[in-house]
Parts: structure tokens; C-alpha cells; sequence
């Protein structure tokens, strides 16, 4: 089973559509486009999908890795009346 993780990437910078690296100091980038291609590079190519939030202002990175099954439970025992042990 797959799970989906989000890292923040972008953090919008008012007014407009300026955004900006969540997570070092970087240059203001004048569109969404020039922040997604930033976001792209620094993760070389290896994400694709991202997360907007328009209300607050984040752009989201989105992998996946592999979940573990649950360990499941050992089968239950009982006597040889029925009961539980």
C-alpha cells in the first residue's frame, strides 16, 4: 500500500502572484510556473505532483512510499471446552 506525503515547497509572497522557497532563501519567483519549475529542480525531477492551496498560500510537494502491512494478529486459542487461553 502507498502513502501519500506533502512537504511544503512555496509559501505565496503578497501581492500577486509571487511566490517563494518554503524551506531556504531564495529569490522572489514572479509566477507559480517559475516556482514549480524551481521546486522540480532542487528535487531533481523526481517530483511531479504537487499540492496548491489557494487559501493559504502553499504549494505541496507529493511522493509516495511504500506502507508496511500491518503485522497481523496471532490466532487466538482456546482449550479444548472452548475457552480462551
Amino acid at each position: 500500500m502507498l502513502k501519500e506525503i506533502k512537504t511544503l515547497a512555496l509559501r505565496r509572497v503578497p501581492p500577486g502572484d509571487n511566490w517563494e522557497d518554503a524551506n531556504e532563501i531564495s529569490d522572489i519567483f514572479e509566477s507559480l510556473t517559475e516556482g514549480l519549475e524551481h521546486a522540480f529542480h532542487i528535487n531533481d525531477g523526481n517530483v511531479t505532483q504537487f499540492f496548491l492551496d489557494t487559501k493559504v498560500g502553499t504549494v505541496e510537494l507529493i511522493s509516495y512510499e511504500d506502507e508496511p502491512d500491518p503485522t497481523p494478529e496471532p490466532p487466538k486459542k482456546y482449550s479444548m471446552y472452548g475457552e480462551e487461553l
